[in-house]
């Protein structure tokens, strides 16, 4: 399997609380991956360049490896080690690796966290702790999916499996 997923990311937050570097970035990663152990498990590497308007000594490479396990219909456990580094040394580079999981209420609908830290000491710079929690929803699709049937267009064409992107929460942002 692969994805691509360009994201732009807004600046909402207040910069001069210290929430939100107020840059307008776009994220083009490319998400590669594979379906190992009859199924139950995921694993997918990434790489993307994060482009940071207006700041180009901010622009980064984003790079990975996740795993993700199907620990019952519901639960899904996920690991990750990624990294970012920064050609203009706008930031030091950082190494970090998740735990976390996915826990699906309905077809369409989430939760998810991970936690973890960075692999460098915090006097460089670096996180020491991090943490995502969100809800995932999905919007579209047929009526019989969000009603729980299977529907035809929620497979994928040439292997017949359940089509799903790699959704580890650190990749989101």
């Amino acid at each position: 399997m692969a994805s691509v997923y360009p994201q732009i990311l807004v600046p909402t937050a207040n910069q001069r609380v210290a929430l939100g570097g107020g840059q307008v970035e776009a994220l083009f990663p490319l998400q590669m991956g594979k379906h190992p152990f009859e199924e139950k498990a995921f694993v997918y590497g990434e790489i993307g360049c994060n482009v940071v308007l207006d700041a180009p000594v901010a622009n980064s490479w984003k790079y990975g490896l996740t795993a993700a396990w199907g620990a019952t219909e519901r639960l899904e456990l996920m690991a990750e080690v990624a990294g970012l580094t920064f050609p203009g040394g706008a930031a030091p580079d950082d190494t970090f690796f998740n735990v976390g999981f996915k826990y699906g209420f309905t077809k369409r609908t989430s939760l998810m966290a991970s936690f973890g830290r960075s692999l460098h000491d915090v006097d460089r710079g670096t996180p020491d702790l991090l943490t995502y929690v969100g809800l995932q929803m999905m919007l579209g699709g047929s009526r019989a999916a969000s009603e729980g049937e299977e529907a035809d267009g929620n497979r994928d064409p040439v292997s017949g499996r359940e089509a799903r992107l790699p959704s580890f929460p650190s990749l989101w942002r």
